[in-house]
């Protein structure tokens, strides 16, 4: 009804009918079976790379496509000045896309969803790790000369050299980290958590 007032006041197809406005923007490619997703990912990090859609490995496939999705056009449009770069042995031929080529490629069932927010974090607990084993290797000795080692081989909370909580974002080194959540745990592990037996 709305549509039609418009036309009949006169105001145009844009205002009769106008476009939805996306709050995703994507750009798509093929990719070689050289090509890895921590690849992809690291090459568009600077380019707010939302998500990425990455093919899982198909037997007699050469070429699958990836979607690299973005929250802004403006996001989009600079991360097409990649286009024809090469990552390992493919060079990306970068195209437009958009959501309903996505979700064919879906609904096609060989698709991965990578989130770049979780990469990141991902890649900042495994430096926060690496970091706590070169300390220890190092031979890392806490206030007073005392070793800084707890009973699990990590460092103790009070051992840590000035500003090494503050360079993995607040995350001690050497604390356990459980990526996979409760649910997740081998059987009757979660039952003796709660319990409070090892």
């Amino acid at each position: 009804e709305d549509s039609l007032d418009a036309i009949k006041n006169g105001d145009g197809w844009a205002v009769a009918c106008p476009s939805g406005k996306s709050d995703a923007f994507f750009l798509k490619c093929r990719i070689s079976p050289a090509v890895t997703p921590q690849a992809l990912l690291e090459e568009f990090e600077d380019f707010e790379l939302h998500k990425l859609y990455f093919p899982k490995p198909e037997q007699n496939v050469r070429m699958g496509q990836a979607f690299l999705e973005f929250t802004t056009a403006a996001a989009r449009r600079r991360a097409h000045t990649k286009n024809e770069i090469y990552v390992a042995d493919c060079q990306l031929q970068l195209h437009y896309s958009t959501q309903h080529s996505l979700a064919e490629a879906i609904d096609q069932g060989n698709i991965s969803a990578y989130d770049m927010a979780s990469y990141k974090m991902q890649r900042q607990v495994l430096a926060a790790r690496h970091g706590t084993s070169e300390m220890v290797r190092s031979g890392y000795r806490g206030p007073g000369g005392m070793p800084s080692m707890d009973g699990s081989g990590g460092m103790m909370p009070g051992s840590m050299p000035p500003g090494a909580m503050d360079a993995v974002g607040g995350m001690p080194p050497g604390f356990a980290f459980n990526p996979f959540g409760p649910d997740s745990m081998p059987p009757g592990a979660r039952r003796q958590l709660m319990q409070g037996r090892p």
